[in-house]
């Protein structure tokens, strides 16, 4: 398995592959008039915003899965359902952590629907904590903002560095 930078080639695997992960993971912890706004169409239009920003996880001709980063905070991260307990959340995750400390981010941030608790497991294996919620807006189908509850988790990328003059 390859991570790396998406491209144009990527936009329809990327789109589907989100489609199906984000439906796995939400439809059952979301209100139905957010799921029902989010047809395939719409992971369509949002992939290929991502180039030039998302890293991808690629074997032979199958994308696996994808991140982004934005500032210090990993924004998406989504497996293939068909991929999920292989591996590929943990590359991709690592691939996150290591994109944020090249940017010199100590403290990382992501977030995640409440509910989602096999996410949440997931981030407590691979040493993030939660650290409170937060409301966040999505679209229903009729286009008016929704709240939905989210949980915050936050981990320490990089020790702060021994003074040793205080010493």
């Amino acid at each position: 398995m390859l991570v790396r930078n998406m491209t144009e080639a990527d936009v329809e695997h990327v789109a589907r592959l989100w489609w199906q992960s984000w439906h796995a993971a939400h439809a059952h912890i979301l209100p139905d008039t957010v799921v029902k706004g989010r047809g395939p169409e719409s992971f369509w239009e949002r992939s290929r915003s991502l180039i030039g920003t998302a890293r991808v996880a690629v074997s032979s001709d199958n994308r696996l899965g994808f991140h982004v980063v934005r500032e210090d905070q990993v924004v998406q991260l989504y497996v293939a359902p068909a991929f999920w307990k292989r591996g590929v959340g943990h590359s991709l995750l690592g691939d996150a952590e290591e994109s944020l400390l090249s940017q010199s981010h100590r403290l990382a941030r992501l977030g995640c629907y409440r509910g989602n608790n096999r996410a949440h497991d997931f981030y407590q294996r691979r040493g993030w904590r939660r650290t409170g919620t937060f409301v966040e807006h999505a679209c229903g189908k009729d286009g008016q903002p929704i709240p939905l509850a989210a949980w915050r988790y936050e981990k320490q990328l990089l020790k702060d560095p021994v003074d040793c003059a205080k010493y």
